[in-house]
């Protein structure tokens, strides 16, 4: 899977790099999670808006002109909005189907997807793998001001200390995906 970045304004597109797969997720699930989160505390939104804006520039250090572009967005006051999007490009799988095998089921999209039911056959066909879960940690200190925002992406275990100030937390966590069952016809499973 590969992950770009497009950055438009008005239509005109200003921005368009590749970017890696933590970043490619971390901004698609800041996108999913921080318009609910701040219609629920509107007053969390300038520490979420300035990591989301820290994590897109961390996102184009690579490209060193995508990353120029970005700090003189960022820099000089403009009247008109630009649009951030995230682009996902899966390579796709060659499957085939046969009257003994049916088509293999497709994987499920992050962040929670499930994946896709095997094709009927003979000898039944396997079903898509479920796509990873996801989590969220909004920080809060002692008198519930909003410190910073964390993003767990990634499969696999994570170990998470609080900093210093961090008196809560709230987490959002989308779990995996379930994956797809193959299928083996009736009258076989019969006798």
């Amino acid at each position: 899977m590969a992950y770009f970045i497009e950055v438009s304004r008005k239509g005109a597109r200003l921005i368009y790099s590749p970017i890696s797969k933590i970043y490619g997720r971390t901004l698609v699930l800041f996108g999913l999670t921080f318009p609910r989160h701040l219609q629920e505390r509107p007053q969390d939104a300038q520490v979420a808006m300035g990591r989301l804006l820290r994590t897109i520039e961390d996102a184009l250090q690579e490209n060193l002109e995508a990353h120029s572009r970005w700090l003189e967005l960022c820099t000089t006051p403009h009247e008109e909005a630009v649009l951030v999007d995230v682009i996902s490009s899966s390579e796709r799988v060659a499957t085939t189907a046969s009257a003994l095998h049916g088509g293999a089921g497709g994987d499920g999209s992050w962040p929670a997807g499930g994946g896709g039911g095997g094709g009927n056959g003979l000898l039944g066909s396997s079903g898509g793998n479920g796509a990873d879960g996801a989590a969220v940690f909004f920080q809060y200190d002692a008198e519930g001001q909003l410190i910073d925002v964390d993003a767990f992406v990634l499969p696999g275990t994570s170990t998470w200390t609080p900093p210093p100030r961090v008196a809560s937390i709230k987490i959002i966590a989308c779990g995996g995906g379930g994956g797809g069952g193959g299928c083996i016809p009736s009258e076989i499973l019969a006798g």
